[in-house]
């Protein structure tokens, strides 16, 4: 068989066209086979199935390759699914997170699928798209994949057979010609141990960071900085300065690639980071700074000692707020702060509290609250009933009540994120009146107005299946002239509700 390759990935439209897994992967086995035809293609969840397969089906390719996704499963499914009933001959493969953990439970469940790879899939594609290709029938010698022969259902030895600090092969950067944006990583895993994250363990549950080389990330980051086309670099690492030094010499050597592009007479870069202020001195402010920044990220999850210390996070909340204020203030930048709702030791309380020192304390410019989903691999998964977590057996595996969190309050926290989300994104005005007349007690205002607009629009929104990732669906739905009354009419709403409790505020 010589099949041709599609590397695909479905992902939420406000994600962008985040394709740096599979870029790794088309990179990688190229250099190893420059005679393998790759296709990489990246879909939108929001985009009709039926239209994903016509594309997949129309090009020709044989073997197809899907990055699996807790946001995005249902629809990968149902497009291979669809595209198993097109044509059998299809050879589907998953990978990513939920395959490494659930990969046996997805080929046993789904007969549409026929391989699932188990951790990183760079060496472990690269001998299976060659086993196929050469009509081998024996896949037992493959490490790290799962497939089904004669109706069982077999998984190879697990091993760590690739190492990302001996690789020095180039990106392929042909894909990106029409994109404004590229997201690129420096390392893998995570120094923090997490319990609700699976990406800080390797196979054997150690906590383990690998970097690529530092001449392989200067190269790289040479060469996408000389493209003339892009114009934001968003860094997928955990933490950028996980590593203090090696952290400082990235920050400079961005600095430096602006500045020379720059001085070519190019715009500059704008550079989007996730970071962890527990790593923070004034020295790396210092660098952060210094960087075209176009957005933070900041996962705070909670603030209360008790969820903290249930999930093994790590919060120091002077040190927090001290860096946060002195990273943001007066920055053009996007700030998003992350919250999770449900985990561990969590209750409605603890997460206003959370919540009311982002948007009071912190005044962050954008707060995205989550539902805590028990991640398939994670210490919560594994320990589900030692921490009295109930969740759901399929993706997105959200939290469906614990010992401290009932149902019911889930359900509040996760229409008062859902609104919160849209009056942020595109009712901006009402935060601002919110920002200027109630001050450390705006999680109050956002429960009248979440409820006023629950009672109000339930019509529009049908509160008994809204869950946060639901709100850029309605995003998209109120930039289109079709619910331009619509929009109006809850800027009203909103507006009269407000100038209610400004008056009641006053006077109190």
């Amino acid at each position: 068989m010589n099949g041709n390759i599609s590397f695909n990935i479905i992902t939420p439209q406000y994600f962008g066209r985040v394709q740096l897994s599979l870029l790794v992967l088309k990179s990688y086995i190229h250099s190893k086979n420059p005679d393998l035809t790759m296709q990489l293609n990246s879909f939108y969840s929001e985009d009709d199935a039926d239209t994903i397969v016509e594309e997949i089906s129309r090009q020709g390719n044989t073997i197809l390759l899907f990055s699996l996704y807790v946001w995005t499963e249902e629809i990968v499914r149902t497009v291979c699914r669809r595209l198993k009933e097109l044509n059998n001959d299809y050879i589907i493969i998953i990978g990513g997170n939920i395959p490494t953990y659930q990969g046996a439970f997805l080929l046993e469940t789904y007969p549409f699928y026929d391989f699932a790879v188990i951790g990183e899939g760079e060496n472990t594609l690269y001998q299976l798209f060659d086993y196929i290709n050469q009509d081998k029938a024996d896949f037992s010698t493959i490490d790290n994949i799962i497939y089904r022969q004669n109706h069982e259902i077999i998984t190879t030895r697990r091993s760590d057979n690739y190492n990302i600090e001996e690789q020095d092969y180039p990106l392929l950067l042909d894909d990106f010609r029409d994109d404004e944006i590229i997201f690129y990583e420096t390392s893998r895993g995570c120094k923090y141990r997490c319990r609700y994250c699976a990406y800080n363990m390797n196979f054997n549950g150690k906590n383990v960071v690998r970097y690529y080389s530092n001449q392989k990330v200067e190269n790289d980051l040479r060469r996408i900085f000389n493209l003339p086309y892009i114009k934001k670099l968003d860094f997928t690492d955990s933490t950028l300065i996980g590593n203090r030094n090696r952290g400082l010499w990235i920050l400079s050597l961005l600095n430096t690639l602006n500045s020379e592009r720059v001085a070519a007479g190019k715009n500059p870069i704008e550079i989007g980071i996730d970071v962890s202020l527990e790593d923070f001195d004034d020295e790396i402010l210092y660098e952060v700074k210094r960087l075209h920044t176009f957005a933070y990220g900041f996962g705070l999850q909670s603030i209360d000692r008790e969820v903290i210390r249930k999930a093994a996070r790590v919060f120091n909340r002077d040190k927090f707020t001290k860096y946060f204020n002195a990273l943001t203030k007066k920055s053009k930048a996007a700030v998003n702060l992350e919250l999770m709702f449900g985990l561990p030791g969590d209750t409605l309380e603890k997460f206003l509290n959370s919540l009311e020192y982002s948007i009071s304390d912190l005044d962050a410019h954008f707060v995205v609250c989550f539902r805590f989903a028990v991640l398939p691999g994670s210490t919560f998964w594994k320990d589900k009933e030692k921490y009295g977590i109930t969740c759901e057996e399929l993706s997105p595996y959200y939290t469906l009540a614990s010992a401290t969190f009932s149902e019911e309050d889930l359900q509040t926290a996760e229409l008062l994120s859902f609104y919160l989300q849209l009056i942020y994104t595109c009712f901006r005005g009402i935060k601002r009146i919110v920002d200027r007349n109630f001050h450390g007690e705006k999680v109050p205002v956002y429960l009248k107005l979440s409820a006023l607009l629950q009672e109000n629009y339930d019509d529009f929104f049908h509160n008994d299946r809204l869950r946060q990732g639901d709100v850029y669906k309605f995003v998209i739905k109120l930039a289109t002239q079709e619910y331009s009354d619509i929009k109006r009419s809850i800027q009203m709403d909103l507006r009269n509700e407000l100038k209610q409790l400004i008056e009641n505020y006053s006077t109190s």
